[in-house]
This record gives C-alpha cells, structure tokens and sequence, in this order.
C-alpha cells in the first residue's frame, strides 16, 4: 500500500522523467497510481508511484510523471479549436493531463501551477504554440504526441481556407459581414480593430481583454454602425448560426441581449422547449453592462431589435447590472420602445414593478414565463400548468429524499459550469437556507478560491478564470469537475449535490455519459458508507441536443433531473431544510412563478 503523501515518514519523492531513471538505483517494485495534492495545491492529480530500493537498502516512493513540452513556432490555432483539441488527448489512454495553448505569460504561468510546464516550454514566445502532455509511461506519451500532431495539422474545411494573413482571408471572403474572433486577449485589440474599419460585425469569444482596449474597441464599432459581441461573448445566435456555445433552438420571435452565455443558452432552449423559438440572440459580453462600459453594446442591439420585424419580444438578461446603466436601459424602453421587454436581472435585490413595456424577472424561469405572456396567451396559459405541476412534483420528491439523510446532512454543495446559472442558484440558495461559500462572493466572509475546500453550503463556478486559463472551459472539459463531485460526496455533511450540464454546440461529445458514470460513483460513495446522497441535475439543452437515451442514462446513474436551474435550485434548498411556509411560498411566487399564477 502506498502512503498518503503527508505521511511519508521522511522518505523522499522524486520526480523522474521514465521508469528507468526512477529506478536505476534500486529493484522495481509493483506500481500504484494514487492521486495526491501537491505544493498545497488542493486539487488532487494523478501519478504513479513505485516503491524501490536504493543501493543501500532504504526503500523510497518515487514518483513516474512523463512531461514533455512541444514548441510550434510562430503557429496558431484558434482557442475554442484548441480547448477541444486539449481535450481531445486528455481521452486518449495513458494520458493523464494535456493542454495546447498559445504561449502568452498568462497561460505558461497556468501550466507552471499545473505541473506541465517544463524548461522547453518556458523559452516558448507568444507567437508560438505549446504541446504539454503528461503520461503514465513511454508509449503512451508517444502516441499522445502522435495524436496532438494530427489534431493540430487537421483542418475543419477546405485546405484551401487556411490563409497566412488577415488580409488574405478577408479578401477571399470579401462578401462576410462577420468575423469570429477567438485569440489570446492582449491581440484582440489590434486584429478587432482592422476588422471594425472593415465594417465587419465581431463576435468575440477571447477572455483576458484589458478594460480599456474593450472600451476603445466599442467606441470603435459604434462609429462605424457595427456589432462587437464580447469580449467573453460565450454564446450568440444570428440567423440560426451559433457562435461560442449554444443550442439547436427553433426560430421564432423572441429577441435575446444577453450579458451571460448560459443565461441565453438556458432562456433560449426553455423558450424552445414551450414551443416558441428565437430571432436572434446577441451576446454582449459579461462587462457590457458594467459601469465602465455603460451599456454600450447593450443600447446597439435593443436598437437592432427594435428595427427587426421579426421580433416581437425582447429578453434582456445578466448578471446585477450597474446602477446607472440599469436605469439608463428601463428609460430608453419606457420612452422609445415599440415593443415589450422582459428584464432578468439575476440577484437584482430590488422589487421592481412591471410597467405596460417591462416586466421585470429574479430568475430565467421567470422571465421565459413573462415572454411567453407577451406573446401567446394560449401557449402562455399551457406552459403555467405545466411549470405548476413540476414544481409540485418538485416539492414531493424533496420532501421524499429529506426523510433519507442523517442528521448531518445539511448542506448542499453545487458545481456549475455556467457562471450565471451558478450566481442564480446562490441568490435562491441565500434567501431559503443562509449564507452560501463562493468564487463569486462578493462578501468577503463568504468569499472562496474555487479550487479551495467546501464548507457548509458551497457553490463553485468552474467557468471563472481561476479554473480556465490553459484549461478548456468545463463545457468542454468536465474533469475537475467530476473530481470535485467525487471529493465532496464523501462528506458526510452533504445531502445533495447540483450541477448543471450545459449540452449543445460546441460542447463536451458524451457529456451526458460521462456526468452520469461520475454521478453513479459519487452516490456509491456515500451508499458505502451509510448515507443517501441526492443530485440534482440541470440539462440545458433541446431534444436536438439531448436524445431520449441520454435522459435515461443520467436517471440510471441515479441522478434527480429537473427542467430548469431555478427549480432545482429550490428543491435542493427543501431537501436539507425544513422551511416555513410562507417562505416556500414566497421564493415559488418570486423565482419559479413570476407572481404570474
């Protein structure tokens, strides 16, 4: 049995490049692969250990960590592209953690925190493309930087368009009216601003944009009449065509401005599955309607959609928006717009009441509720009983599953791929069973690192920085994720576990799969030791993204599925405590009802 690495008992651990070198001083011994947690970092990595002997008896662990560092020089790939890619090799076997980046100073710095990073890899320019792979022995790596060679020379269209230079590519495109930009940040502000003065609307997907240059760039686009989506633009639908992550919705009449990516995903595939459909959905970035940027991209887009016949309604949706900003939009609707518009302003603390052209929303459930009202009336009163009974069976199954969990079992911890579904769930979970620990805190007692342990009600965003720089969004990339879910379902003061799994365009190939083998082993976990143990599952997604047999893998696993984020939010918070009344009521009025029925 090999010791826990806190309790080695002064034997030391060496990292060797191959098994030889590890072991050329002693006999080999059977190997075993732990997981351990190094340099305080607590996330718990993978590598395999083997006991040995040195030369003068002493037995020793040492460690088999096989990195190598590949430079591409002056070579790029787009970032999306490579976030799958790294994803990609991260499933071949043997592999235990791999990235592809662009070597900015940021992302080395990433790889330096997560082991990857070896002195080849630190003589890497900006201009050049980093292969980090770390593997359990020789032949695996071999074959993963086979496999990362391909992934890199392959090509998702034609040979003949990949270009050099922009202004090639322009030039063979010369009839585009838009340009998708995923690139490390720092270079945003010069390709954005060539494309801009070519009257090309921009969609853009890069993070790490320094504040002024995306001050500077939307200026920029006002002047010359066109659209800068981002930057951190995770989703936009235009004509049908999904850019970043999104979701196969129908058409219809509904216009989207949204400052969050999985606020659009959620409220388009909710408007999707009641029947109804979009026109289009415009991500503005999650700065847009931040006091710097003053709703610039915000005010663009309603005047887009007040000039489109094909939109009737328009849903607005975010994150607490600044204060100014948000009364700057409520005036230009009362006093311009020609049509209705429902505000969901998630953790909004006010109590605003609906006007003749706003209605206002705490929650995406709601706030889809209040665009189908605008709409269809028919449709509007057949989706009110529909959403009545499922927060009824909803009430049921959590009064149900609260009757299996010990005492101690008071808690509920939640890992979310969305930053907003997350930011959601907190403001639901706060108002039904106290404060909740958080990376997106803003209270300093409550305040976490999202790699940092759980304690009492904790929800994590694994979509914050922290967790993606060199590293594929969890959209892509549900390892750390499942690693959480596994640790915390060993607590024996959790009683539920919710996660949202964000499907579609773009995302992780058998998300469903994979979440529902991790869900089954976190509820064997607790089974083991004597405890039932609940999640609670959001699927975004539409039946175009989720099949039948999907849905009934993740309720094989044993997992609770609900229909939107809200709900389940709500019915984890009644599982771990009992509650009044009147606050059920409220929070259903409030958050899954719109005070609508």
């Amino acid at each position: 049995m090999v010791p826990q690495p806190w309790s080695l008992n002064n034997a030391s651990v060496t990292r060797a490049t191959f098994v030889t070198s590890a072991c050329a001083v002693g006999k080999l011994m059977p190997m075993t692969a732990v997981k351990i947690t190094i340099d305080n970092n607590p996330t718990p990595k993978l590598f395999v250990f083997v006991r040995a002997k040195t030369i003068k008896g002493i037995e020793k662990l040492f460690v088999i960590s096989m990195i190598i560092n590949i430079i591409k020089k002056n070579f790029f790939r787009d970032s999306v592209q490579m976030m799958q890619f790294s994803q990609q090799l991260k499933d071949e076997e043997g592999v235990i953690d791999a990235a592809i980046i662009m070597c900015t100073e940021l992302n080395k710095n990433a790889l330096k925190n997560m082991e990857l990073l070896t002195e080849d890899g630190i003589s890497a320019t900006e201009n050049d493309t980093l292969i980090s792979i770390n593997c359990q022995d020789e032949n695996s790596l071999n074959n993963a930087i086979q496999k990362a060679e391909q992934l890199l020379v392959s090509n998702t269209g034609n040979a003949e368009n990949e270009f050099n230079n922009l202004a090639s590519a322009l030039d063979s495109f010369s009839d585009a009216n838009i340009a998708s930009l995923s690139i490390p940040g720092q270079f945003v502000k010069e390709i954005a601003t060539e494309l801009i003065k070519k009257q090309l609307h921009l969609f853009v997907f890069s993070d790490h944009v320094p504040l002024q240059d995306e001050i500077y760039l939307k200026n920029l686009a006002l002047e010359n009449n066109v659209l800068l989506m981002g930057p951190e633009a995770g989703t936009s639908i235009l004509n049908g065509t999904v850019f970043g992550f999104g979701n196969r919705v129908r058409n219809g009449s509904v216009g989207i401005i949204g400052a969050s990516g999985t606020g659009i995903q959620e409220s388009s595939t909710m408007i999707d599955l009641f029947g109804e459909g979009i026109s289009n959905a415009i991500g503005v970035g999650g700065r847009d309607l931040q006091k710097d940027m003053d709703g610039m991209m915000t005010m663009k887009t309603m005047e887009i959609f007040e000039n489109d016949p094909n939109t009737k309604s328009i849903l607005l949706v975010s994150k607490p928006v600044d204060d100014n900003v948000r009364n700057k939009i409520i005036n230009k609707i009362n006093n311009f717009s020609k049509k209705n518009y429902v505000l969901c302003l998630v953790g909004d603390n006010e109590n605003r009441e609906d006007s003749a052209k706003i209605k206002f929303s705490k929650s995406i459930q709601t706030s889809v509720l209040k665009i189908l009202k605008s709409l269809d009336d028919d449709v509007y009163k057949k989706t009110k009983d529909i959403v009545k009974n499922q927060v009824d069976d909803s009430i049921k199954l959590a009064e149900s599953l609260s009757k299996d969990l010990n005492m101690e079992q008071k808690f509920v911890r939640g890992f979310f791929a969305g930053g907003t579904l997350c930011y959601e769930s907190k403001i639901i979970l706060e108002q039904m069973i106290g404060k909740v620990h958080s990376n997106l805190s803003s209270d300093d007692e409550y305040s976490i690192k999202g790699s940092a342990p759980s304690k009492e009600n904790t929800l994590i965003d694994f979509g914050e920085e922290e967790f993606t720089s060199a590293r594929p969004h969890p959209i892509i990339d549900p390892l750390l994720r499942k690693n959480r879910i596994l640790e915390d379902a060993n607590d024996p003061n959790v009683g539920v576990i919710i996660i949202d799994i964000i499907c579609g365009i773009n995302a992780a190939k058998n998300t469903i799969a994979f979440h529902a083998e991790t869900i089954k082993k976190a509820i064997q976990t607790a089974d083991e030791k004597g405890r039932k143990l609940s999640v609670f599952v959001y699927v975004c997604g539409t039946e175009k993204d989720v099949s039948e047999n999907e849905l009934q893998m993740l309720k094989d696993s044993g997992a609770e599925i609900f229909t939107s984020n809200a709900l389940m939010s709500f019915a984890a918070a009644l599982v771990v405590k009992n509650l009044d009344e009147n606050l059920i009521k409220k929070i259903r009025a409030e958050f899954l009802e719109g005070g609508l029925f």
